[in-house]
């Protein structure tokens, strides 16, 4: 493959006068937010278009302008993205930082965090022949998901070019006290092949490039490409404290400064095709336009109750398995990722079981690294598959919080609507197991209120291959699936009240509530639980109308979030108490804001939250048993709470 160098020139001094357009525009005060430009480094960007196929799609980062204008030729897209138009790339939404357009380019500004988006992409897209291109700078290289990805790129055999953009500083902080050993023997540790090369050396970065693309594209392997450069503005607009003497060595030695000197007819004549294309699309949108959009406001659906049947009478684990192999069947693009799910083990509850062998090449054991599996699993969701990855324990949920906070709830809206991620995350939670302080905690509440996801609480009464069949057809965002670990070998079947009436409903919401009552019959109090409290719940409930004459009805809510929290008005209205049983801390949970949500719906009741001790819970049995709420003093809690009140 032959490439002119004058392309090359040509597209880099539309992406400088891009950046320079926009550093102008933001000193005039027309640009919100902010801007990382890459003058100095544009020739990367603009070998783009004569390497990749049309097909072929580029991951980058928070400097991508010069990566965009490559792959896409939008440069009216980019300018009147950063303006804040709604003739943006994504409508004003995702600015400098989160571009996406769908000629096969998606970037976000969380350094380091796409690298296992684009694995997980370019796994799902293996079989189209594409090859995905992922940018990363030097400051990734002390970020470990960088690390967890290349891994899985090794793994798997990627066709990808992952290319570092290495141009010496993070922010202002020079690479020197930032990095430490040798990139080259990082990444061959992993088995990918290294190469390196500058952007001062025009031939050679082309050659460079271009065999790297070549090896991707025959070898069906990845590649990493080691590009040294310099950025000869600011990280971002004007803040920048690196030597002035050193800034202006590089400017000397600029490509497109010294191609303007030996050419400079050429370079005028670049510099006007450039310009021209700027200033149209400025004239043309002296008036920047951007409605803000309305969140539809979700009709309160009238709630009716009808008993619950379909009891499976099959443990809580074998339920779950039946649906995932049910949906396995019925839709291919369905794959599952996790650590230690392949036969013979099954996953650390055995959930799934023999699915690998009856789902050859669709089910994979994945290192131990939940944030590039939630991190892969969003690269799969984009490539509109339908991934389940499951975390092994909720407490590793910790290291993957990155990926479902600032990438799986954010590329549908942050992509202004244009693509759907829909990835589903199952995971155990729960203690009293003697697992202690890292294995056994609720951590719920730390997911909720992330606009754009679902968080779901299975139980055992609500038959789980149910739920997930419902989950699986009717899937419209990212889904976290919380599962209580003592629920696992429970069976899903008839609740036999002992003495009295207590009969199980369910209403008709897409992923429902259900209830335990007595017909007929205004509750005292009512409670609010999910998950693995319902069976220690049951036995309260039937205790306290026993022994103290206290009806209860008790709401088991399976959304966490969004929280539909018309069920518990239901009750709340014919009880005016409420308690919340919650396994977790109390102090910002889940309790805390159901009973904000009816205080604010003007509601007239008496409160309490029952939980678990504000602390570390302890892997002694004595010791456990007392860190959370017993049946014994849920008991005393709320028959004191209803005498009081």
């Amino acid at each position: 493959m032959t490439i002119s160098s004058d392309l090359i020139l040509k597209e880099s001094i539309l992406i400088r006068e891009t950046e320079k357009t926009l550093l102008d525009l933001f000193s005039k005060g027309k640009l919100n937010g902010t801007i990382h430009t890459c003058i100095g480094q544009e020739y990367i960007g603009a070998l783009l278009p004569q390497v990749i196929n049309s097909n072929d799609v580029v991951f980058s980062n928070h400097r991508s302008h010069g990566h965009y204008i490559g792959k896409t030729d939008d440069v009216e897209g980019l300018l009147l993205e950063v303006m804040g138009s709604e003739l943006g790339a994504v409508g004003g939404i995702g600015g400098t930082q989160h571009l996406y357009n769908k000629k096969g380019f998606f970037s976000n500004g969380i350094l380091t965090g796409m690298s296992a988006v684009a694995a997980g992409y370019a796994f799902a897209t293996k079989k189209e022949k594409k090859i995905i291109t992922y940018f990363l700078g030097d400051g990734a290289l002390g970020e470990g998901i960088l690390y967890e990805a290349l891994n899985l790129i090794s793994k798997f055999n990627l066709p990808m070019v992952i290319i570092l953009e290495d141009n010496k500083y993070s922010q202002t902080t020079s690479s020197r006290e930032t990095f430490f050993g040798n990139v080259k023997k990082r990444v061959e540790g992993f088995g990918i092949k290294f190469s390196e090369t500058n952007i001062w050396e025009l031939n050679k970065l082309i050659n460079t490039t271009t065999k790297a693309f070549e090896f991707v594209k025959k070898k069906k392997k990845p590649i990493f490409i080691h590009i040294k450069c310099y950025r000869l503005m600011a990280h971002s607009k004007g803040d920048d404290t690196r030597d002035k003497r050193e800034i202006q060595k590089y400017y000397a030695k600029d490509p497109i400064n010294i191609f303007k000197k030996k050419n400079h007819q050429k370079y005028n004549k670049f510099l006007k095709i450039a310009q021209k294309r700027i200033a149209n699309c400025l004239d043309s949108n002296k008036k920047i336009h951007n409605n803000p959009k309305k969140n539809k406001v979700q009709k309160i659906k009238e709630l009716v109750w009808k008993p619950v049947v379909n009891f499976s009478n099959e443990r809580i684990n074998t339920c779950i398995y039946n649906s995932l192999k049910k949906n396995m069947r019925l839709n291919k693009d369905i794959l599952l990722f996790g650590e230690d799910i392949e036969f013979p083990y099954g996953g650390a509850f055995k959930v799934t079981q023999d699915l690998s062998h009856l789902f050859k090449g669709r089910v994979f054991n994945m290192p131990d690294s939940e944030a590039a599996i939630i991190g892969f699993g969003n690269g799969v969701s984009l490539a509109s598959k339908i991934p389940i990855c499951e975390i092994m324990f909720g407490d590793f949920m910790g290291l993957a919080f990155d990926q479902w906070l600032n990438h799986a709830s954010k590329f549908h809206k942050m992509y202004n609507k244009k693509i759907n991620n829909l990835i589903i995350v199952r995971t155990p939670m729960g203690g009293k197991r003697g697992y202690g302080p890292t294995h056994s905690q609720n951590l719920e509440k730390h997911f909720l209120g992330m606009p754009n996801t679902n968080v779901i609480a299975i139980n055992f009464r609500y038959n789980p291959e149910i739920l997930y069949n419902t989950i699986i057809k009717n899937i419209s965002q990212p889904t976290l699936i919380i599962e209580d670990k003592l629920d696992y070998s429970k069976k899903n079947s008839f609740f036999k009240s002992k003495k009295h009436n207590y009969n199980y409903l369910v209403n008709n919401l897409k992923i429902p509530d259900i209830k335990l009552h007595v017909s007929k019959k205004n509750p005292d109090i009512s409670i609010v639980c999910w998950g693995g409290t319902l069976s220690n719940v049951e036995i309260l409930v039937e205790e306290l109308l026993d022994n103290e004459e206290i009806l209860c009805e008790v709401t088991v809510i399976q959304q966490l979030y969004p929280l539909n929290i018309e069920a518990i008005i239901e009750s709340v209205k014919r009880s005016k108490r409420i308690v919340v049983i919650d396994e977790s801390s109390g102090s910002n949970s889940l309790g805390s804001e159901i009973i904000s949500q009816l205080n604010q719906r003007g509601l007239l009741f008496k409160s309490k939250i029952i939980c678990s001790k504000e602390d570390i819970i302890p892997s002694s049995k004595i010791l456990e048993k007392d860190h959370y709420p017993n049946n014994k003093t849920m008991y005393n809690e709320v028959k004191n709470f209803f005498l009081t009140t």
